[in-house]
């Protein structure tokens, strides 16, 4: 992990977790359904974003900072790949 995104990332695991005690709280207070579901959507969509994050990091720094050396077209498709990594996870 990069320093510059490893505070968003450690930001958006605290994010996840505060979420999913919510859903545990809702589970206790016998939350209605919607709101359940509602609270599981966001944690849904915290994970994905998670998920993005660091798939792009590692994309960057493993194959992109590769491809940058080696062939400026390679490098165009892999940033092709992290946007449809972003479109696909959202």
């Amino acid at each position: 992990m990069t320093l510059q995104k490893k505070p968003k990332i450690v930001n958006r695991v605290r994010r996840l977790q505060r979420q999913i005690q919510a859903i545990e709280l809702a589970l206790d207070q016998e939350g209605g359904h919607s709101d359940v579901l509602r609270l599981i959507v966001r944690a849904h969509g915290t994970i994905n974003r998670l998920m993005a994050e660091v798939l792009e990091n590692y994309t960057r720094m493993q194959v992109v900072a590769l491809a940058r050396m080696l062939d400026a077209e390679f490098a165009r498709a892999n940033e092709r790949l992290i946007d449809v990594i972003h479109s696909y996870l959202k």
